[in-house]
């Protein structure tokens, strides 16, 4: 039996990397799609420290591993992407955007970022038709009361969700 050098397999700062007790944790996260920002201060450390072999290795499951100018490190997939990624719905993205908008509001900002649930949902239908949201709940939507219970219930679920940070934020690539 032949003894393989590890270092003709891969370099030995990405089997470091690898076999560090942070990286299976971290790694799910990005897979997931989590930005990781100064804040977690051992994630983020230990990803300056292994970029570029994180990049390599990132590389062989056609995602590239960014650092974002404010500083975050995030996964970006390629098309040929090999790691499974989920799409947002249409009334899913469409409620994410109005939270932002509401949270980010000046008039809003001077509260601390709080808007209720009925807020959001007044925002969404002054934004949208509300025959065409009724759609994306139901696509046999008849326009009924129960239909906008569903809507209504829809989009609370949406905004139960923690207010943005910073680093959840979407930012043109």
């Amino acid at each position: 039996m032949s003894s393989t050098n590890i270092e003709q397999v891969m370099p030995v700062k990405l089997a470091q990397a690898l076999a560090n007790p942070l990286f299976p944790a971290l790694d799910s996260q990005l897979r997931a799609g989590r930005h990781i920002g100064l804040e977690e201060l051992d994630n983020h450390a230990f990803l300056m420290d292994f970029q570029e072999y994180l990049e390599e290795f990132y590389a062989r499951y056609n995602v590239e591993l960014i650092r974002a100018p404010e500083g975050f490190f995030y996964l970006r997939p390629r098309s040929t992407t090999l790691i499974p990624r989920s799409v947002l719905s249409e009334l899913d993205m469409m409620v994410g955007k109005i939270l932002c908008y509401l949270y980010l509001s000046p008039e809003r900002l001077a509260n601390e970022g709080i808007f209720t649930q009925q807020e959001l949902y007044d925002e969404l239908l002054t934004l949208a038709d509300e025959n065409k949201l009724l759609k994306l709940v139901n696509n046999r939507s008849t326009g009924s009361d129960l239909d906008r219970q569903k809507l209504a219930g829809e989009s609370s679920c949406l905004a139960d969700a923690p207010a943005p940070s910073r680093d959840d934020l979407v930012y043109g690539a």
